[in-house]
């Protein structure tokens, strides 16, 4: 059973509106606020893949919003190898320090307007900046050196670090409304944490809470005309460490924690 029917057609309208894509964040628009991790980093080692702390944006409600969430993972594929892990822990994907104070979310589902996103226009927007290579996922104690890096495989604490900094900082244990989201690697890990998200804002508001995965669903077929890389076989839970049991990349893929009960499927 779906939770939230009630806006269910209102949220449809929304995407089909926005119908523009896989919206990842980051461009024109009223400016958000960044949030750094650092007391997560000291004291949980919620680290993105080159150790620095992990970041989010947060732009506040307005009106009838003030109390409504919309919380997006952005997405930007995997790493997939250690040369690949190290490449981007290089760039934004892979390390919080290039990440400026504030930034414009774009359109989509960030726009502010009515008239293009008739449902959350108002509502708190905030956007998770992806640093941790493994969809929000990983939860691995130990580091890894190479080329002179220290690599790290901690996503979920990460996404735990946003959580705890949203209910104690931003009024997040307040709402009334909440859609978690993502797209690509982002509406994976959608898929993956949507109820993590919701069992703590049930404990904390009450709020109605819902996942909005976007492009997140990679169905395991190989193209006889194509070579995919990596195989697909290979297991990425060596570098990402305890986590949700399953393997990402199958369409078999069942975590045995979650029901998926408040996932939507468009």
């Amino acid at each position: 059973m779906l939770r939230y029917s009630t806006s269910l057609l209102a949220l449809s309208a929304t995407v089909l509106a926005i119908n523009d894509g896989c919206t990842t964040g980051i461009g024109d628009g009223p400016l958000a606020t960044k949030y750094v991790m650092d007391d997560a980093l000291a004291s949980k080692g919620a680290a993105c893949l080159d150790g620095t702390p992990g970041a989010y944006y947060h732009l506040p409600g307005s009106g009838t919003g003030a109390n409504k969430w919309y919380i997006h993972h952005q997405g930007g594929g995997w790493c997939e190898s250690i040369e690949d892990c190290f490449s981007r822990s290089k760039g934004n994907l892979g390390s919080s320090k290039a990440y400026p104070a504030q930034a414009g979310l774009g359109g989509g589902y960030f726009d502010t307007d009515s008239k293009v996103n008739p449902m959350m226009y108002n509502w708190n927007h905030v956007f998770m900046r992806y640093c941790d290579g493994g969809s929000f996922s990983g939860n691995n104690e130990t580091t890894q050196e190479y080329n002179g890096a220290t690599l790290h495989w901690r996503g979920s604490r990460i996404r735990e670090s946003f959580q705890e900094d949203l209910f104690a900082k931003r009024g997040l244990d307040k709402a009334t409304d909440v859609v978690i989201s993502g797209c690509s690697a982002g509406g994976l890990a959608t898929y993956l944490h949507t109820d993590q998200w919701c069992d703590a804002i049930k404990t904390k508001s009450g709020a109605k809470c819902v996942g909005l995965p976007d492009s997140g669903f990679f169905l395991d077929y190989q193209d006889p005309t194509q070579k995919c890389t990596p195989n697909s076989a290979v297991s990425a839970t060596d570098l990402l460490g305890v986590t949700l049991p399953g393997d990402y990349h199958s369409p078999s893929f069942k975590p045995v924690s979650l029901s998926w009960s408040r996932s939507l499927f468009f």
